[in-house]
């Protein structure tokens, strides 16, 4: 299979160092105070992962001692998760607080796609519930739909025609893109190129569906929606 993708299509969202979420939750355990959340890289479905900053493992609240989060996808259960760090700073064990299996991508959901589960088998149940009755701020680069929205600001870098397409996708770009990638929305891979040689996707032996692009351009990375006929 020779998906020739090239210059990419993909004028799209940027998820890059300077992405943030700002969480006020579960105030049992994390007191009433704004959790700062910046992207600290991918996974290998093309969603992003946020984390408190600093990460040292001391950084104190009164419920659990230490509050240092992560907002990260788990490929394996498929679901988005908001996790606490156990007071080792690096993450290798951590504590299950929040889950949502809404598959937005390339970012986590908001408060209104899907539910942010409560895990009370973790802190048995001193949240006080799911979603919005323990929820008070998710903001920022957050998704209320499955697939982030196109910003208009990439308009004029790329242009991708005839998206949705049955056939064949073109792509007309002056810049070169790099490091392309597709998804399936279950985050499996269907296609990984380092560089390709013309501006044309073969779409005809994808499945009828929606796709995630995933690409770089100057050493940034960005996502777009593909849909096939």
């Amino acid at each position: 299979m020779k998906l020739l993708i090239q210059f990419f299509i993909f004028t799209s969202i940027s998820f890059n160092g300077f992405a943030q979420i700002t969480l006020n939750a579960c105030q049992e355990l994390f007191d009433d105070q704004e959790f700062i959340f910046t992207q600290t890289g991918s996974d290998d479905t093309g969603r992003a992962i946020f984390e408190t900053t600093p990460i040292t493992g001391d950084q104190p609240c009164s419920g659990i001692g230490v509050c240092e989060f992560q907002i990260a996808y788990n490929d394996t259960d498929s679901r988005w998760e908001l996790r606490a760090d156990d007071g080792n700073g690096d993450f290798s064990e951590t504590y299950l607080i929040y889950y949502n299996t809404a598959q937005s991508t390339p970012n986590p959901p908001d408060a209104t796609l899907g539910v942010w589960v409560e895990n009370s088998t973790t802190d048995t149940s001193l949240c006080g519930g799911d979603g919005d009755s323990t929820i008070e701020t998710l903001t920022g680069d957050v998704q209320s739909e499955v697939l982030g929205n196109f910003k208009e600001e990439f308009a004029d870098v790329f242009k991708l025609f005839p998206n949705p397409s049955s056939r064949q996708i073109t792509i007309e770009s002056v810049y070169e893109v790099s490091n392309i990638q597709l998804f399936d929305l279950r985050g499996k891979s269907v296609l990984s190129a380092s560089k390709i040689d013309q501006n044309s996707i073969d779409v005809r032996p994808l499945q009828t569906g929606f796709y995630i692009a995933k690409f770089e351009i100057n050493d940034q990375q960005y996502v777009r929606k593909i849909v096939v006929q």
